[in-house]
């Protein structure tokens, strides 16, 4: 009786070993909150627009309109269509408010590190 006790106990060694290790690596992972705020600017003899974004990094770049991986601005038919691009980049809407440079969407995702 004893020698069936000692050997599923160290049957369940392993399976224990494996939780301990899971429940670690959901301690050590965090969540990083990033909000983002974007403008729609109208282009000249065009009724597309384009996004500029603001990351809340001052001075990290002059230019800051949305760009593809060819660093070439991106053009949007409205700004329902340039949220939903947001989006896809995991993106979410939170807010919309005016000030005098025009209309901002504000934008929040979540990552994990």
């Amino acid at each position: 009786m004893k020698n069936l006790l000692l050997l599923s106990s160290m049957a369940m060694l392993p399976f224990l070993a494996i939780a301990q290790t899971d429940a670690l690596r959901t301690d050590t992972v965090k969540t990083v909150e990033a909000y983002c705020a974007v403008m729609p600017v109208g282009k000249v003899f065009s009724s597309r627009i384009e996004l500029e974004a603001d990351y809340g990094k001052p001075g990290v770049a002059i230019d800051n309109r949305i760009t593809d991986e060819r660093g070439r601005p991106l053009n949007f038919g409205s700004v329902v269509e340039a949220l939903n691009y947001m989006a896809l980049k995991g993106w979410l809407f939170v807010n919309v408010y005016s000030d005098s440079h025009g209309q901002h969407y504000l934008l929040h995702r979540s990552a994990a590190r």
